[in-house]
């Protein structure tokens, strides 16, 4: 049998942790069916729900409760598992049925003794997801419930468990000895000195016994004991070498031989890293991943492989992009299970090749996850700039999803090759495609994708005309003004709200410059048949003023320095503020 995680030293002293039969348990039976019966309800409640499900979350809670009453009475729980039950303190307590019951999971791995200490309702969570991802382990795998609970690294949870292989296996007993042959001694018990015949010859002869020679001084420190600063030394290359990253040392030793080893030795490194990538993917070890797919292509660009390790190393990459592969990963992604962070996920995903474009930009635009979403678009840059072209493509998909994510990468990329394509996906697309389509063209920052922006002014949705205004605006796009001009005189415009019409005014400042003083002087001071504009309009047009900041304009502005609509009189204010600064 072999123990991985000793018991504690308090829990193994008190003897109220043994599996002896107990006249006086130290809990009463049905608190400790309590504490199986919330294990096992959160561990099944955590297969059916996601971890931010209000029922799991309830059952979670229940459990840390159980757990937190024990530790005011007894300082550690010990468990027995058996194959169908738990057993403790001289009695057995069921957590499930069948197969499929809580000891089942931990018995058939060979896990015989689980100890709970104090603090573990913090690790409670950890816990209940080694125990799921340890039911779901095919029979082919080389994992099981013991290293996952190794690879956790549990404070407040211990176990011990035997090889399952061997459990049961006779062991023959050594042949005893034929005492007969033994000669009995007697010892002495009486005080009196003893025959001079029955000492040694040298004692008789007068030498000292053994005993006198020897003296508490010769067990005493030595000349070449270590000196403090040497044990302070040692102390400190015995913590960095407990600290040191293990994993990482493996892989470089496994780097190291697969550049200076022969075929035979290289293709069978390989495979193992193969098998590692599968582990890790499925953990969320992405650090570790991407680690070994920057050691395996740079292999591959080299020229050290041959045919066949080449093949492997191909067929490696190939299976990351393997849709199924990806979608577990998203799915891990998207239920909290893996949080790796953009950067590592931006350089895992930039070891992918063209194919993996379309799944990946589909899920970040279906995903319910804001904060997914993001950290997906993020990641997706790198991987979109290294298949540019492909990912242009992608903007012709029937897949509105797909062109939509397409579209707004190739935006964030500001690649200019995609203008056409992304204009065409404007005038064929939904709102939220075309809200994003605005953007974009907006971002490319060429004529082609400009001129279908100044096509965006007039469009149905507010969102997408405000995009529209803002963003030639901000580019200066001259062919745009005299729509601008045309939209500001229209009826339209003076029907929308505010922030609207704050937008095109300051899209014609930035547009007319100096030459559109006298415009947006006639709208803030000048009278028309009717009277005066609306106070919205005036408003936005002493903000325009402001953002010209010539002579002018604050010459128009002070005119309205003292009008009698309060509105007017802030936004007049604020424009000879601003005009000011920027003198």
């Amino acid at each position: 049998m072999s123990e991985s995680r000793p018991a504690s030293d308090a829990a193994a002293a008190d003897p109220s942790l043994t599996f002896e039969d107990w006249d006086e348990p130290p809990l009463p039976p049905n608190e400790l069916a309590d504490v199986f019966n919330a294990l096992d309800k959160a561990s099944r409640a955590l297969r059916l729900y996601n971890p931010n499900n209000p029922m799991y979350q309830s059952f979670r809670a229940q459990l840390s409760a159980a757990f937190a009453k024990l530790w005011d009475r007894i300082p550690a729980l010990q468990v027995q598992v058996e194959e169908h039950a738990f057993r403790c303190f001289g009695r057995s307590f069921q957590a499930g049925e069948g197969r499929e019951s809580l000891p089942f999971a931990f018995y058939k791995d060979g896990v015989r003794v689980l100890t709970f200490l104090p603090g573990f309702e913090t690790e409670a969570e950890r816990f209940l997801r080694v125990v799921n991802k340890a039911r779901q382990i095919d029979q082919r795998d080389t994992d099981d419930m013991v290293t996952l609970l190794w690879e956790e690294e549990f404070t407040a949870f211990q176990y011990s468990y035997v090889d399952a292989l061997a459990e049961g296996i006779a062991i023959p007993e050594a042949g005893g000895l034929a005492l007969e042959r033994i000669e009995p001694l007697t010892l002495r018990t009486d005080l009196e000195t003893p025959d001079p015949r029955e000492l040694p010859p040298a004692v008789q002869e007068g030498k000292p016994t053994v005993a006198a020679t020897v003296s508490s001084e010769d067990f005493q420190e030595t000349l070449y004991f270590l000196e403090p600063a040497e044990l302070e030394h040692l102390q400190q290359e015995v913590e960095r070498e407990w600290r040191r990253d293990t994993k990482s040392a493996v892989l470089d030793a496994l780097f190291d031989r697969l550049e200076d080893s022969g075929a035979d030795r290289r293709l069978e490194i390989l495979r193992i890293l193969r098998q590692l990538l599968a582990a890790w993917l499925g953990r969320g070890d992405l650090a570790s991943a991407t680690k070994v797919l920057v050691e395996i292509n740079a292999l591959i660009s080299g020229t050290q492989l041959g045919e066949v390790e080449l093949k492997e190393a191909l067929d490696l990459f190939n299976e990351l992009n393997d849709p199924q592969v990806l979608g577990q990963l998203l799915e891990s992604l998207e239920n909290g299970s893996i949080d790796p962070s953009s950067d590592e996920l931006g350089v895992f995903l930039s070891h992918l090749n063209a194919s993996a474009l379309p799944v990946l930009i589909r899920a970040t635009e279906m995903t319910e996850s804001s904060a997914v979403r993001q950290r997906l678009r993020t990641a997706l840059e790198g991987l979109g700039r290294q298949h540019a072209k492909q990912l242009v493509a992608l903007i012709d998909s029937p897949d509105d999803a797909t062109a939509r994510g397409a579209t707004r990468i190739a935006g964030q990329l500001g690649l200019s090759d995609a203008a056409v394509k992304a204009a065409a996906f404007f005038r064929r697309s939904d709102v939220a495609g075309r809200r994003v389509a605005i953007e974009a063209l907006v971002q490319m920052r060429n004529s082609t994708a400009l001129a279908a922006a100044q096509d965006a002014l007039l469009d149905e949705d507010r969102e997408v005309r405000i995009a529209a205004a803002r963003g030639i605006g901000a580019l200066k796009y001259q062919p745009a003004r005299p729509r601008i001009e045309e939209i500001l005189e229209s009826k339209g415009l003076r029907e929308t709200d505010l922030t609207e019409q704050i937008a095109f005014f300051e899209a014609f400042a930035a547009l007319a410059g100096a030459d559109g003083v006298k415009a947006l002087d006639r709208m803030l001071n000048g009278r028309r048949l009717l009277g005066k504009l609306t106070p919205e309009m005036r408003t936005c047009a002493a903000m325009a003023l402001g953002k010209v900041a010539t002579p002018e304009a604050r010459e128009a502005l002070q005119q309205a320095a003292n009008d009698a609509h309060p509105m007017v009189r802030s936004a007049v204010a604020r424009a000879l503020g601003r005009e000011a600064a920027a003198r």
